[in-house]
């Protein structure tokens, strides 16, 4: 019997450093979020318009500077192009439709890039209602944008802020919701980058050094390689 006890000990031992664990390094998370400086550019009669909408990491947490973060490093793609960075640090795909802005004017924008469905895996947010909500704001978006172009979650459960067991349920989850994004994009004709990656492929379980101090966002060196992969589609459909 005692041993038992023993082993219900060491369960409940490593359930509450977990729970202080991922509570801790969440902290440091929002306390990044309210010091992150949001990128945008605006270039007057810009022949193009581009809305970069999403979560946390398209507002850049983790990066040292704006223009290292995501949004700012797609800019440098579309070096002509006016861009409007608009997130929402926690926010899931339901969100999506009150972040996707109209244009301002009657011309469509040229472009609308979304980042969203971290926080539905976090959240085990059903598959299909991730899927209703990422069919709604591509519909929108395609109603106001000539291209839409979705980046869609890594491997969620490989941050080192989620530790075994629930970083196993995370990449299952992660997985999941990755068969779900590539069968909606190519549904709606939506450019799809894919950050997921097998844990033997992915860049960031390799080298740890690429996360910022809270263990859950990218650094500006982890945002390059993000980039990287954004890059290599684009050039690859040629928008």
């Amino acid at each position: 019997m005692i041993y038992l006890y023993i082993f219900f000990l060491i369960v409940i031992t490593i359930i509450i450093f977990e729970i202080v664990w991922i509570t801790y390094h969440g902290l440091i998370s929002k306390k990044k979020a309210k010091e992150t400086k949001i990128f945008s550019r605006d270039i007057p009669h810009a022949m193009s318009k581009i809305l970069i909408v999403g979560d946390s990491v398209i507002l850049g947490v983790g990066a040292t500077h704006l223009d290292e973060s995501l949004a700012g490093k797609i800019a440098t793609v579309y070096p002509e192009s006016s861009i409007t960075t608009v997130g929402i640090n926690g926010s899931k795909t339901k969100d999506l439709l009150s972040l996707i802005d109209k244009p301002s004017d009657v011309a469509k924008w040229n472009t609308i890039i979304i980042f969203s469905g971290g926080m539905d895996i976090i959240h085990f947010v059903r598959s299909v209602t991730y899927a209703n909500n990422l069919s709604n704001a591509f519909i929108y978006a395609k109603e106001i944008a000539h291209t839409v172009i979705y980046i869609s979650p890594p491997n969620i459960g490989l941050a080192p802020i989620f530790p075994f067991p629930i970083s196993h349920l995370y990449s299952l989850y992660s997985r999941k919701l990755r068969t779900v994004a590539k069968r909606i994009t190519e549904k709606y004709h939506v450019t799809h980058v894919d950050l997921f990656r097998e844990q033997e492929n992915d860049h960031f379980k390799a080298r740890p050094d690429l996360y910022s101090s809270d263990l859950s966002h990218p650094n500006s060196a982890g945002y390059e390689v993000w980039f990287k992969h954004f890059k290599e589609v684009i050039e690859e459909k040629k928008i």
